[in-house]
């Protein structure tokens, strides 16, 4: 009777065992169909549906009259909608190679690398060209789409190559930054400093697959929206001139005043940069440099041989030389001297220097030499500026010392970058009183400040820095930040915003400063011969240890009533003197095309052209 009894609770008690891992059961399969359903829909959802980015058609970059300098061209690319885990084998691998004419461990390679998601479709191949758009449509591979990959191009080639830049995708640590892997990204040039306006904002479809990944249909999609476009101050005129002028440049070797020795025409395609600004609002009208590279060959859908090519050739052709390189300035440095010397009234516009020039300067045992072999004589500080005259500056530095020379130096802006809207600008050197004693010590020899005085020893000033300081001159003292892009339009080629000339620094040039310069700077230009746009400036031949001097002119016209301004720098291109002809032909095509009248109010019609015009 016990036994049979505890029989009974021992059958009693498993069934309740047994009743309550059911209930447990039940329970938890209803918390999973309760509150686990959105997870589970969605990672049900994300099993049969698969993103397709839709990139943003990139802004159009126009001259100053609509002319287009980088646009987008149409371009498609192949895509295979597959997990990273089930890459392409066997037969399908086979007939994918054949489609788009790749072998089978590039295509592999491809599909691995080319996607931003795990579930987003594989880019396999590219720039697809008719044959491959027409194969691929007529083809029955599943999971297999074509992406809309517009293909950026650059109608005038090496042509403002070094402010335009160029794209390529994206790199890995650019994601973080709000890139996606394989996304179009501004290198180098306003393609770089403006990526962010330029880019857009990319759109995207939303298909279904089935088990097997094959293409279902579209379920969603979200339309790109195209980037803004911009309008440059860039005549493309004047900018195909001035560079045309790098390439054939000219100039007699060795310099002799009397000589009647023909030009001698070196090799086309001097190094060296051009650049002609309006002055009075820092708008650059022309930004050449030499040499040049091709944008359409490099970055994405580039030539890999050609970057090859560019990264080894000695010349450095993606070095943008405007504002990316420094030399001494040489002679051009002068104004800075007689700046300072007039604002400190150490010299006044009459005023002369207790030894006259006979050709040369004895400092301790040293000699310092003039260009200028007889000699200038005695000179006011207007005929100094205008003979160039070593003599007197070697002087007029002595009387100053170094650190009013880098005080001067600083205020135009010589050691600091101007802030144009261009990437890695490099600002410029100054010499100074603990940089000499770092070099020289304590008891440096003051021999050195006649040679900074003249624009050698440790000055370095990029061409743009010369600029803006003449610029200031020229303008009453406004030391302005250069400006390349004037207007931004909205997709449809309505203003969207305007870019109005920015003051960095205001220099007291009161009490006849400005025009005393300007008078010496007038006397430069009479010895050579006719000035019809009353061009006034300053040559520089600075010494070069690695070859033939460097050559400069940096100016500005009409000299009464200053608007556009020309430097003009050629590496080992020897005297300044033999680019004046240049400055004066760039000048006056400036001033007789109005392009330093005001800014044109109205904006591009683009709508009306589709943006392509130039093409």
């Amino acid at each position: 009777m016990r036994a049979s009894e505890k029989q009974r609770r021992r059958k009693l008690l498993s069934q309740l065992a047994v009743m309550l891992v059911g209930l447990l059961l039940l329970l938890r399969v209803g918390a999973l169909q309760i509150s686990h359903a959105r997870q589970l829909a969605a990672a049900s959802e994300q099993n049969r549906l698969r993103r397709i980015p839709v990139t943003a058609p990139r802004g159009t970059i126009y001259d100053r009259h609509g002319a287009v300098l980088a646009g987008d061209v149409p371009s498609y690319g192949a895509a295979l909608l597959a997990p990273p885990d089930k890459p392409p084998a066997g037969e399908e691998l086979e007939r994918l190679c054949a489609l788009l004419e790749l072998k089978p461990a590039e295509l592999l390679e491809n599909f691995a690398e080319n996607r931003g998601y795990p579930y987003e479709p594989a880019l396999l191949r590219g720039d697809l060209d008719d044959a491959m758009l027409t194969r691929i449509a007529e083809t029955d591979l599943p999971g297999l789409v074509l992406v809309s990959r517009p293909l950026r191009r650059y109608p005038g080639g090496e042509t403002l190559c070094h402010v335009l830049g160029y794209l390529d995708e994206a790199r890995p640590e650019e994601v973080e930054e709000g890139y996606r892997l394989g996304e179009l990204v501004g290198r180098k040039g306003l393609e770089s400093t403006y990526d962010i306006l330029l880019r857009g904002r990319p759109g995207e479809r939303i298909v279904e697959v089935d088990a097997g990944e094959n293409l279902v249909g579209e379920v969603a999609s979200r339309a790109a929206v195209p980037g803004d476009n911009l309008v440059l101050s860039i005549d493309l005129g004047l900018q195909r001139r001035a560079e045309e002028i790098l390439a054939e440049t000219s100039y007699r070797r060795p310099y002799d005043w009397d000589s009647a020795e023909p030009w001698v025409q070196p090799e086309p395609g001097l190094r060296g940069s051009i650049i002609v600004m309006d002055v009075r609002s820092g708008e650059i009208l022309a930004l050449a440099a030499r040499p040049v590279y091709d944008p359409n060959r490099v970055g994405f859908g580039g030539d890999p041989e050609y970057w090859r090519e560019l990264l080894a050739d000695p010349d450095k052709p993606l070095l943008a030389r405007a504002y990316q390189s420094t030399y001494p300035p040489g002679s051009t440095f002068k104004i800075v001297d007689a700046t300072a010397g007039l604002v400190t009234g150490v010299v006044d516009a009459e005023g002369r220097m207790p030894q006259a020039c006979g050709g040369v300067f004895v400092l301790g045992d040293t000699a310092f030499h003039c260009w200028g072999h007889i000699g200038h004589g005695s000179l006011t500080l207007t005929e100094a500026i205008g003979w160039s005259c070593n003599v007197y500056f070697y002087q007029l530095g002595l009387k100053l010392g170094i650190e009013n020379i880098e005080r001067f130096g600083h205020l135009y802006g010589l050691d600091e970058v101007t802030g144009i809207d261009l990437p890695h600008e490099r600002a410029g050197q100054l010499p100074s009183i603990a940089r000499l004693e770092e070099r020289w010590g304590v008891n440096w020899p003051r021999g050195q400040i006649c040679n900074n005085a003249i624009g050698q020893g440790d000055v370095l000033v990029s061409p743009l820095e010369l600029l803006t300081m003449y610029a200031a001159v020229a303008n009453g003292g406004e030391l302005l930040e250069p400006r390349l892009v004037s207007r931004v339009l909205a997709p449809n080629g309505s203003p969207r915003s305007s870019v109005e000339p920015v003051v960095r620094r205001r220099i007291d040039l009161g009490d006849g400063v400005r025009e005393t310069l300007i008078s010496g700077m007038r006397n430069v230009l009479r010895r050579f011969g006719a000035n019809p746009v009353d061009l006034c400036g300053k040559t520089g031949t600075s010494e070069n240890p690695h070859g033939e001097p460097h050559a400069w002119f940096c100016g500005f016209a009409p000299s009464d009533d200053p608007r556009v301004g020309v430097v003009i720098m050629i590496e080992n291109g020897g005297f300044g003197e033999s680019y004046i002809k240049y400055a004066k032909e760039l000048a006056a095509y400036a001033l007789e095309n109005g392009l330093t009248a005001e800014r044109p109010a109205a904006c591009l019609d683009i709508a009306a052209s589709d943006g392509r015009d130039g093409w």
